[in-house]
């Protein structure tokens, strides 16, 4: 048995890693190809998709708004729709997050900014694994953003979101 615990699913014959693996800083194989995206990079490529999914949310907000009559809402209406907002732009920001990463490796901010998703292995990473990647995203952001500012301190420039998924953002 090795040490990274990996979950076999014998119906799809592919390996996922468990959340908790032991085993989370294998290094990615040193060539041109797949030189590590950095932290200031990566933070502009986050910077810009959370600036298209608050477009997408204040889209949202003000369908809502529109959709209760407009004019001078309620406090009731007014925090109602600011909830209906807020699950919403976190219903679609899971879905764009895991789309983008699962389908081809690259969110909007990624492509623009040269980078791309990728397994320790150096393949895409599939749709759940996309997911737990998201979920990671949630934690290190729920934790002071300690999960981002850790791609700055490690020595293969992960954040947790990138250990829990057992993923590396390259350089394209």
């Amino acid at each position: 048995m090795t040490s990274d615990l990996l979950l076999t699913i014998p119906a799809l014959d592919q390996e996922y890693p468990r959340i908790w693996s032991t085993a989370h800083s294998e290094s990615i194989p040193s060539s041109p190809e797949m030189e590590k995206g950095g932290f200031w990079v990566r933070s502009i490529a986050y910077l810009i998709d959370k600036t298209v999914l608050s477009i997408v949310g204040l889209l949202f907000f003000f369908a809502s708004r529109i959709a209760q009559g407009g004019g001078v809402p309620s406090l009731k209406n007014f925090f109602t729709t600011l909830i209906l907002t807020y699950c919403a732009n976190l219903i679609f920001g899971a879905a764009y997050f895991t789309y983008f990463y699962g389908y081809t490796g690259q969110t909007i901010g990624k492509m623009v900014c040269g980078l791309k998703v990728v397994s320790t292995k150096g393949g895409l990473i599939g749709y759940r694994r996309a997911f737990l990647r998201w979920i990671g995203y949630i934690i290190s952001f729920y934790t002071l953003f300690l999960g981002f500012f850790w791609i700055a301190v490690d020595p293969n420039k992960q954040g947790w979101h990138d250990k829990i998924a057992r993923t590396f953002v390259i350089k394209v």
